[in-house]
């Protein structure tokens, strides 16, 4: 389990995705999830702030659909919120 704490401003509830559930979920799922720390994963090193997962995984963990999570991270991605 990751350690520690994220800041969270209370501008979060302006923001443009806030009033989109399924990507605000997305969004605040992975930044309770990416590495705090860089991490190593079959060899190779996971900077700080990344995560090794897949779509299909990360529908799982929200509990969101496939499809949910392709239009939840599409939409991250336009806005530069996630690369």
């Amino acid at each position: 389990m990751n350690e520690g704490y994220i800041k969270l401003f209370r501008k979060f509830v302006t923001w443009e995705w806030y009033d989109d559930i399924n990507t605000s979920r997305l969004f605040l799922h992975l930044l309770m999830t990416v590495n705090w720390q860089d991490k190593k994963w079959k060899g190779t090193i996971i900077k700080r702030g990344s995560r090794v997962i897949s779509i299909a995984k990360l529908a799982q963990e929200t509990k969101l659909s496939v499809r949910q999570v392709r239009t939840a991270l599409d939409n991250l991605v336009k806005t530069n919120e996630v690369t």
